[in-house]
């Protein structure tokens, strides 16, 4: 049996003309009993999105969907572990499905388990200190160890430390990527996603065969941050990608954690301490304190 359908073959082409964000298409799809009502009915629901519904189905055209029904079908060839996962499947990660930017669906290689929503996002620099990197796969084999899946984005750096770390503390790791699923990058970094593929999954919220991007990057921090309760900022510059992953995290009502030996010194990482549900950390004993909640002891819960 395919695993790839017709609708699923319009819902990429539907991606492909709406002229919104993705959040608007998920939200889109929430009117709609079922992926296949999406693509077949012709009842359209009311206000704003009623207006998106009519947008999108007078402006899909079918080419596109039979490209997207080969293209599909090539994907499933070459990739068969490669799944699609919609907002309206039980199987989209929890903690995605009530973020803010939710996308309206991800591809994925391996599997999401629901321990996985005990997650932890570690981010940082791909050129950082030996410090740093030490630290980053301490972390995360602790955290891995004691059953919270870290999540990261595959790059060199602090990503793979990150990535490396929860494997070699036998625990699970999920990598978001920054382009489609079809693709590994950087290219040295093959055997890595291998192995994190086989002990938890591989993430991309675009299409597949999509290149990586200027824009692509900020878009894949924010599924980072989205797929965990809790952040970690291993270090990061005024302006880059990692500090994108913990503005996205704010805007999700995640806490966010800066490790203070790396970022204390740095004015920026100061300034962004002073914000509500920012604070400094030094050791694993904290991090883990944030999972709970923080002195309180309660556990992280997010309002659907």
């Amino acid at each position: 049996m395919m695993k790839f359908s017709a609708a699923h073959a319009f819902l990429m082409a539907a991606s492909e003309v709406v002229p919104a964000d993705a959040r608007d298409l998920s939200s889109l799809l929430y009117e709609y009993p079922s992926l296949e009502a999406f693509s077949e009915s012709e009842i359209m629901p009311s206000g704003r999105l009623g207006y998106l519904a009519e947008y999108v189905k007078n402006n899909v055209e079918e080419y596109r969907v039979k490209f997207w029904k080969r293209r599909l079908i090539d994907l499933e060839v070459t990739y068969p572990s490669v799944r699609i996962v919609t907002v309206l499947d039980t199987a989209y990660p929890r903690n995605l499905k009530v973020a803010y930017d939710r996308p309206p669906f991800i591809f994925t290689r391996g599997t999401f388990l629901a321990a996985d929503e005990s997650a932890v996002a570690i981010v940082g620099s791909r050129r950082t200190s030996p410090s740093v990197i030490a630290a980053a796969s301490a972390i995360s084999s602790e955290l891995a160890s004691a059953g919270h899946t870290v999540v990261s984005g595959l790059a060199l750096g602090v990503d793979a430390a990150a990535h490396e770390g929860a494997l070699a503390g036998g625990g699970r790791t999920v990598a978001v990527l920054g382009h489609g699923i079809d693709q590994v990058q950087p290219a040295s970094n093959r055997r890595l996603a291998e192995a994190v593929e086989a002990n938890g999954a591989l993430v991309s919220q675009f299409r597949p065969f999509s290149p990586p991007t200027s824009s692509s990057f900020p878009l894949r921090n924010s599924v980072i941050s989205a797929l965990a309760k809790v952040s970690l900022i291993m270090d990061a510059a005024k302006r880059s990608g990692t500090r994108s992953e913990a503005e996205a995290s704010l805007r999700q009502g995640r806490p966010v954690l800066l490790w203070a030996p790396a970022l204390a010194d740095q004015e920026w990482a100061r300034d962004f301490a002073r914000q509500d549900n920012v604070s400094m950390v030094e050791s694993c004993d904290e991090v883990i304190a944030a999972m709970r909640g923080g002195s309180n002891g309660e556990q992280l819960e997010f309002a659907e």
